[in-house]
């Protein structure tokens, strides 16, 4: 019978965890297991693709639902930007390590295909666009048969299934999964937020110069071996392109940063286009680095007019017949003047914009391969419970990084990190975001990319509630633009202050709630700042003066405990007291800095 009784236990467990399984499956919480898994599809270019295909290589598979609904929109458009995404991202084969094959999945996956074909304009090749076949097989073994959550990844590697993830919203979101089986290193792409100082009056300038070029008498480039010129004739006229002008102003903040064809991610100047809303496929790209901000000068830089065969394709991009429009671009830098042309084989009809001229913040994305070293400071700071903001706010960040040419260069940025934090109960994080959940102290960490560096920082959040205490905490705060020291015992005004601009400073001393001697506050409205005495005299003779009397600020201490020192500033003109039970502070500023000692103004407790 006990043999029976443990038999009936065992079974019990077994259910159990039969039964959490299901549950945990049905969820998404367990994926489909490593291992061996076969599978053949269709390819756009009427082939067929198995997993042992690309055996060699990594293959990221991206799942997605790319068929379209009855008024021509995609059904899923997390999937479509994604691909999107990766498909102009260059990082992805610059290796040579990675295959990504972008798989649609469902009845219509044969026009979903074709639907990822039109919309990556080629970009890729077809026999990576894959569809039907163990498609949908393949999506059941990696969610346990629940419905995705599109876009769905998943990595192979050597014929077997190592990873997968869903909802990917772009590139960078893939490339930690992805780079961390790659052999030439982990890598992420960050976004390095700058200020740019953009010029494009001058650079319209360049239409006019560009179709002089094409439709004048100097529309030709040399033969193969330098000794015949090759005239183009009828070249039309290229139009101002006021879309394609929002792609060129990005593209020169990222020439700024890194001067090359190759974006500072890896990516194609084409996915440029998609980024920017631009609806047409670019057909050409000129760059120029001058140290004059003179169009004229880097359109005749540009011209390569006394330059052999070979070394004319700015000129020959300037001479392409397969153009429809033009913009230019010109962002003006310490080491130079950096100038973008771009040709789009479309004219996009949108309607006319001034000029830009000043500094705009321009957001780059990077890969964290280019990173040298970070220079790197955090603001330890203070807020109220139910407070968000950003932690790029309190952050100082400069980037050191080599580019594509070997230039060690650096830049000051914003680079919105990805934070941690040590206490969420206190400070909840999200990426870049916080929130002030109850009060406390929280040390919030985050890594500096391409790096093993990382940054702290501690925000301390301040509770609505008063404490409750046998004594009142008198709390110091400090103005910046003023530089008045305020006390105050009332936490809501603690709080407002805060909220406003001010700087928590801690407990200054702490006071009896009641006793014989109440220290007056006053408030004069001409200078900006606060007075406190024990004096009844003297709150008078300043009531006189115009000085405004606010109330009982707090009580000092009948049996002087701990003292509170009184310091006065001669230099300034308003804000110019201080008041402190610290010894150290009080014969600092009278010793090193010039104040005057006004000897004890009021006492405080020691508990």
């Amino acid at each position: 019978m006990q043999y029976k009784k443990e038999g009936n236990i065992m079974k019990y467990f077994l259910s159990l965890i039969l039964t959490i399984a299901m549950i945990l499956n049905r969820t998404g919480m367990i994926h489909a297991e490593t291992g061996k898994k076969t599978w053949t599809m269709q390819s756009l270019d009427n082939g067929t693709i198995t997993e042992s295909r690309h055996s060699d290589k990594i293959q990221l598979l991206v799942f997605a639902d790319m068929s379209r609904d009855s008024s021509g929109e995609f059904k899923d458009q997390a999937s479509a930007d994604l691909i999107c995404s990766l498909g102009f991202s260059g990082w992805t084969a610059s290796t040579g390590e990675l295959i990504t094959l972008y798989v649609c999945t469902g009845e219509n996956g044969e026009s979903g295909a074709a639907n990822v074909n039109n919309l990556l304009n080629g970009s890729v090749s077809y026999a990576d666009i894959v569809y039907g076949g163990d498609a949908d097989a393949l999506v059941k073994e990696l969610t346990g048969g629940r419905k995705p959550v599109y876009p769905l990844c998943a990595i192979y590697r050597d014929g077997q299934f190592v990873e997968q993830w869903e909802g990917a919203k772009s590139d960078a979101d893939c490339a930690p999964h992805v780079s961390k089986f790659m052999k030439s290193g982990e890598f992420s792409i960050f976004d390095i937020v700058t200020d740019t100082k953009y010029n494009q009056t001058e650079a319209r300038r360049m239409l006019d110069m560009v179709n002089e070029l094409r439709t004048g008498n100097n529309a030709w480039y040399w033969n193969n071996d330098n000794t015949e010129k090759i005239y183009v004739k009828n070249l039309p006229k290229l139009k101002w392109d006021y879309g394609l002008e929002k792609a060129a102003m990005q593209r020169a903040a990222e020439v700024a940063l890194w001067f090359d064809h190759s974006r500072p991610d890896g990516s194609w100047t084409n996915r440029l286009a998609w980024e920017t809303g631009y609806p047409n496929t670019l057909s050409g790209e000129n760059l120029a680095l001058t140290m004059d901000s003179d169009a004229s000068y880097a359109q005749d830089l540009l011209e390569e007019g006394s330059r052999p065969a070979g070394e004319q394709g700015h000129r020959l991009t300037m001479l392409g017949d397969w153009h429809g429009s033009f913009a230019a671009a010109s962002v003006e830098a310490p080491e130079g003047t950096y100038w973008v042309q771009l040709f789009s084989y479309q004219y996009d009809d949108v309607p006319k914009t001034a000029a830009f001229d000043g500094i705009r913040t321009s957001v780059i994305r990077a890969k964290s391969t280019i990173v040298n070293d970070w220079q790197a400071s955090a603001e330890d700071f203070t807020v109220v419970e139910k407070a968000t903001g950003k932690m790029s706010d309190h952050t100082n960040l400069k980037l050191f990084y080599t580019t594509s040419r070997s230039w060690k260069m650096d830049i000051q940025t914003r680079t919105p990190l990805t934070w941690t934090s040590d206490h969420p109960e206190i400070v909840s994080v999200n990426g870049d975001t916080y929130s002030a959940v109850g009060g406390g102290t929280a040390v919030l960490t985050a890594k500096l990319p391409g790096t093993k560096k990382t940054l702290k920082c501690s925000v301390t959040v301040l509770d609505e509630e008063e404490p409750s205490a046998s004594y009142r905490a008198m709390y110091r705060l400090y103005n910046p633009n003023s530089g008045e020291h305020f006390y105050t015992g009332n936490v809501k005004e603690r709080n407002a202050l805060v909220t406003y601009g001010w700087k928590y400073e801690g407990i200054g001393w702490k006071a009896p709630k009641t006793s014989s001697s109440p220290v007056y506050r006053l408030y004069n409205k001409a200078g900006g700042e606060h007075h406190y005495t024990l004096n009844a005299k003297e709150r008078d003779a300043l009531v006189k003066l115009g000085w405004k009397y606010e109330s009982i600020g707090w009580y000092s201490d009948d049996s002087k405990t701990v003292p509170v020192y009184r310091e006065y500033n001669p230099n300034a003109f308003a804000n110019n007291h201080n008041y402190t039970p610290n010894i150290k502070e009080h014969n600092a500023l009278i010793s090193k800095y010039g104040w005057k000692d006004e000897g004890i103004a009021w006492y405080g407790l020691n508990e």
